[in-house]
């Protein structure tokens, strides 16, 4: 199994893929956070356990920082923050609605005309490598 390149996942999120199955629906990344990043808030669909790799992390729990592990229940609402930038560890189920639709639309977008682009290149062969990228 080769990991994936780093992406931008959204602004000021990097995302390196390194686990994903889709007949389980849940995958382990890589997210590298920029410095003064700050969501504008998100739901989780079904679990999310992070693990602080580097720097530190904020939501409505507290502070996380290296060494330290949370979970982000289902359908649980968090507004993450970082200060410093953090590289986190996170294996993860189920869809993640933002809380602007919008950017989600956009996001989605972004993500079935990369898949277009790999189909027809070969890059993406099968019909659960395309439901993977845009479960991302």
């Amino acid at each position: 199994m080769s990991m994936s390149e780093w992406k931008l996942h959204r602004k000021g999120i990097q995302i390196k893929n390194l686990a994903n199955s889709s007949e389980k629906g849940m995958q382990i990344d890589l997210l590298k956070i920029e410095p003064n990043w700050g969501d504008k808030g998100h739901y989780h669909g079904d679990f999310e356990w992070v693990y602080v790799l580097k720097g530190s992390i904020e939501d409505e729990k507290g502070v996380h920082k290296k060494g330290d592990f949370f979970v982000n229940e289902k359908d649980a609402f968090h507004k993450p923050s970082s200060k410093e930038g953090c590289l986190l560890l996170i294996t993860w189920s189920g869809n993640v609605r933002l809380e602007d639709s919008e950017e989600l639309s956009a996001q989605t977008l972004a993500n079935i005309k990369k898949s277009e682009a790999d189909i027809k290149s070969g890059k993406v062969k099968t019909l659960a490598e395309v439901e993977a990228r845009l479960r991302r």
